[in-house]
This record gives structure tokens, C-alpha cells and sequence, in this order.
């Protein structure tokens, strides 16, 4: 809980608003931002928020997930948030749990009811949803979390750590980051 905000948080990120750094909350009343004098307002009310990230080469645009499987891509233009994209209904099955994001342009969804990956190639006129599952190298219907971690994507498993392979378009089970853990699963 935050100070003023007698709501649970799903999510929080620093982002930037009007040129200044703040904080978005998530929740199920929306999305609030927290200022660096402790101002809350709710910029986007009643839609129940689950995830947020921000854009790395970007601060003032960040994208958020609800529990419908909508992504919304929102940018901070002179202090005003504005919603610039909206994924189409049912493009995404279940309740975003995790946004990341690997290259420019480059988004990973982690689902939830069902567990699932998917990953959002954009441009400014389109964007494209591929899943990413057994067929893709995943070799678990149990996914855990979705993390950038020096410039490589992993995903967390049931069955281990999988790191995707950008060459294949696939993902491979990783040894290198914890070891071989989960051998014998």
C-alpha cells in the first residue's frame, strides 16, 4: 500500500511525466501517479491494472496490462497521459502478470488463467502477437516470470530457466544463470 492510495498495488514504475521523474501505480481502480512531492492522481480509472513497464528508450511511454488481457500503450505529453494503442480484445487470453521488454519495439506479455507468453512485435502502424509455448522451445505449460537480465530474455518455469534464442526464434533451456538446477524435472 502507498500513502494516500487505499488500494492494493499489482505494480509500480518510475516513468516520466512533463519531463520529471514519478511513480505509476497499478491497481484495480486503474492507474495512478505518485509525483516526487507525493501528489496521487488517477489518470485512468476503472479498469483493473495488473502489470506495467516502461519503455526503455522512451520514459514518458509505458505500456499496462489488465486482468482482460488488454495491453495499453500510454504517453506522457506535456504532463497529460494518453492512451495511443490498445491491443484488440482477445488478442491475449488471460490476466497480464508481467511486462518486458528486450529491444526496441520488442514486448513480452506473461499471462495468467491461462499461463502463457506472448510476445508483441510493434511498429507505429502495426503490431504483431506471436505465442510463445511448447512449440517455440518452452517445454512447461507452468511459466513463472519474464526478466531481461544483460540484454538476454529468460523466462522462469516450472521446469527451469529458458532463455530465448533470437537466432532460432526459440527458447532453450539455460544452464548458465543458476546451473543445472532443475536436471532431474
Amino acid at each position: 500500500r502507498l500513502k494516500d492510495l487505499d488500494l492494493n498495488v499489482f505494480d509500480l514504475e518510475t516513468a516520466t511525466a512533463d519531463d520529471e521523474p514519478v511513480l505509476v501505480a497499478a491497481t484495480a481502480n486503474g492507474l495512478y501517479q505518485i509525483d516526487s512531492d507525493e501528489t496521487v492522481s488517477n489518470f485512468l480509472d476503472k479498469v483493473h491494472m495488473t502489470a506495467l513497464r516502461v519503455d526503455t528508450d522512451d520514459p514518458s511511454t509505458l505500456l499496462a496490462g489488465t486482468t482482460e488481457g488488454i495491453i495499453l500503450t500510454l504517453r506522457n505529453s506535456s504532463g497529460e497521459w494518453e492512451v495511443v494503442n490498445m491491443s484488440e480484445k482477445n488478442m491475449i487470453s488471460g490476466s497480464i502478470v508481467t511486462i518486458e521488454q528486450s529491444t526496441e519495439n520488442d514486448w513480452w506479455v506473461l499471462t495468467s488463467g491461462p499461463s502463457s507468453l506472448y510476445r508483441l512485435l510493434c511498429t507505429p502502424s502495426d503490431t504483431t502477437c506471436i505465442t510463445y509455448d511448447r512449440t517455440k522451445g518452452l517445454d512447461c505449460d507452468t511459466l513463472n516470470h519474464v526478466v531481461t537480465i544483460d540484454k538476454k530474455l529468460y523466462v522462469s518455469t516450472g521446469r527451469g530457466i529458458y532463455r530465448y534464442n533470437a537466432t532460432a526464434d526459440r527458447f532453450e533451456k539455460d544452464n548458465e544463470l543458476i546451473g543445472d538446477t532443475f536436471s532431474n524435472v
